[in-house]
C-alpha cells in the first residue's frame, strides 16, 4: 500500500524528490521479492524521463530534477558516465547543492585518480568548506602524489584550524610521509584539535580513525605502551588495529 501511494504521488505531482523515491522503492520492491530489479526497470525509467521533463521546464525545481536523475542514473541504472554528465548539468544550474557534489565527487573517484581530482578541485572553487578540501587531499593521495596532498592538507588546516575531519586528514597524511619523523610535532599538533573536538561528534567511524591514527603517532614517538594501552581499551577487533598492535609488540 505504501508503494502504491508512492507511486500514485509521484504520478499526480511533480516533487523530484518524491518522483525519485518512486523509482528506488519500486526497485528496491523488486529486488527483494523476486531478486532482481529488472521488473521494475521499466517504471523506473518512465520516473528517469519524469525527471528529464521536468528538467527541461527549466523551472524552480530543475536543477534538482536534474540531481535526482543522476542518483538514477548513479545507483539504478549503474550509468557512472551518464551520472557525471547529469550531474555536472545539475551544478551548471545551482553550482552550490551539496548533494551533487557529493554525489559527482563519488562517481569522479570511481572513474579514476585525474577524474577525482578534477572534480575535487572544481569542488574546491565552487563551493569552499571543510570537506570539500579533504576530498581534494584524498584525490592527489589516491592519485600517490604525497606532495600535493601534504600541501593541501596544510592549507585546508590553515583555513578550518579547529575542523575534527581536517586536522584528522592532515595527521593521516603527514604519517604517510617517508619522513614522518620530522613532522611529528604537527601531527601531535593535529590530533589534538582534533580530540578536542571529538566530543561534538557522534561518529563511530571518526572516533576509529583518531585511535587509529594516534596510536600511529604515539608509536612512532617511541611511546609503544601508551599505544597499546590506547588500542586495548578501545577493544577494537579490526584487521588495522591488531596490525598497530603486533607492530608494537
Amino acid at each position: 500500500d505504501a508503494l502504491k501511494d508512492l507511486a500514485a504521488a509521484a504520478e499526480l505531482g511533480n516533487d523530484p524528490a518524491i518522483i525519485a523515491a518512486s523509482a528506488l522503492a519500486a526497485s528496491l520492491a523488486a529486488e527483494k521479492t523476486v531478486g532482481s530489479s529488472r521488473p521494475a526497470e521499466e517504471y523506473v525509467r518512465s520516473m528517469a524521463n519524469r525527471l528529464s521533463e521536468i528538467a527541461e521546464t527549466r523551472g524552480e525545481n530543475a536543477a534538482e530534477a536534474v540531481e535526482y536523475l543522476g542518483c538514477i542514473q548513479y545507483h539504478l541504472f549503474k550509468d557512472l558516465a551518464g551520472a557525471r554528465r547529469t550531474l555536472q548539468q545539475a551544478l551548471s544550474l545551482q553550482s552550490a547543492r551539496y548533494r551533487s557534489w557529493e554525489m559527482l565527487t563519488v562517481a569522479a573517484a570511481f572513474e579514476g585518480p585525474e577524474e577525482f581530482i578534477q572534480t575535487a578541485q572544481a569542488r574546491v572553487e565552487a563551493m569552499p568548506t571543510p570537506r570539500s578540501s579533504v576530498l581534494l587531499v584524498k584525490s592527489y593521495d589516491m592519485q600517490g602524489d604525497q606532495l600535493r596532498a601534504e600541501w593541501s592538507a596544510l592549507n585546508a588546516a590553515a583555513s578550518y584550524p579547529n575542523d575534527i575531519m581536517v586536522n584528522l586528514c592532515l595527521a593521516a597524511v603527514l604519517l604517510k610521509d617517508q619522513e614522518a619523523e620530522n613532522f611529528l610535532w604537527r601531527v601531535g599538533e593535529a590530533l589534538g584539535k582534533a580530540e578536542k573536538a571529538l566530543g561534538s561528534t557522534r561518529s563511530y567511524q571518526t572516533r576509529v580513525d583518531f585511535l587509529l591514527l594516534k596510536s600511529i603517532y604515539l608509536g612512532l614517538s617511541d611511546q609503544p605502551e601508551q599505544a597499546r594501552a590506547l588500542l586495548k581499551d578501545a577493544k577494537f577487533t579490526s584487521p588495522e588495529f591488531q596490525e598497530i598492535l603486533r607492530a608494537l609488540e
